[in-house]
């Protein structure tokens, strides 16, 4: 009798039963997880209240790869094991990430018996738990940036202060994280709706793609050869076009 890397003593192979049945349970996660992922990937992995998202575009604002990382590790995983584990006998109907992971599923009494399985149940375990934190995302948090430790998605409540990485549980204060990517865009342009967008919450006041049109129109604001204008520039005219509101706002 061998003793299983949680403590536990193990009847058969290398794995007892309670981490044998995780195992099964991860892989099961993974299978129905995966086709909500890919959803998860085409709205840019920005959900916000309500499920809403915000423009972006080749020349939006920073997106975030977390969704498309996240898949690509989780593909890497099941299909290195599958390779490893079926070699020359994979089925050929085994043609997607979920049918691995139900075929690693179907035969997973035979992996017991050896010692890579150890590591298998280490790996699948993390693939589905990032799989979990990818499309559990709650509906009622905004991504305000990325962790500049693992560059996974930084999100929090709205009004909320604080954001949290979950991946690597750290927590930062929203508005200097806010003000850190602000930073980062002054040499970039964008679209006329990006800058609206990025003016409407820095400001809090509302902006749209017209009041940046007309600033275009009226030689305030300039477009650069494909068409968008710098956020530098915009966030000056924001800031003045803002004040006499907010000063409107709170008399």
């Amino acid at each position: 009798m061998t003793e299983c890397p949680c403590g536990e003593p193990t009847t058969s192979g290398y794995l007892c039963r309670s981490c044998a049945k995780r195992l099964d349970e991860d892989l099961r996660q993974i299978a129905a997880l995966w086709p909500e992922s890919h959803t998860t990937l085409t709205r840019q992995d920005r959900v916000g209240p309500g499920g809403s998202r915000g423009s972006g575009g080749a020349h939006g604002l920073p997106v975030s790869l977390a969704a498309s990382e996240t898949r690509d590790y989780v593909r890497l995983v099941v299909s290195t094991w599958l390779r490893h584990l079926a070699g020359d006998r994979t089925p050929e109907d085994v043609r997607t990430i979920a049918q691995a992971c139900r075929w690693l599923e179907l035969y997973s009494s035979a992996w017991l018996l050896l010692p890579e399985v150890i590591e298998l149940a280490e790996q699948i375990a993390d693939a589905a738990q990032r799989l979990r934190w990818l499309v559990d995302r709650r509906a009622d948090r905004i991504v305000v940036g990325q962790c500049d430790v693992c560059g996974s998605d930084l999100t929090a409540y709205e009004r909320s202060s604080e954001a949290t990485c979950r991946p690597c549980e750290r927590v930062v204060d929203v508005g200097s994280v806010r003000q850190a990517r602000i930073d980062a865009l002054m040499d970039y342009h964008g679209s006329d709706a990006d800058v609206a967008e990025l003016l409407t919450s820095m400001y809090g006041v509302a902006f749209t793609p017209a009041t940046v049109g007309r600033w275009v129109d009226q030689r305030r604001l300039w477009r650069n050869g494909m068409g968008l204008v710098p956020f530098r520039r915009a966030v000056e005219l924001g800031a003045q076009h803002a004040a006499p509101r907010r000063r409107r706002t709170a008399g």
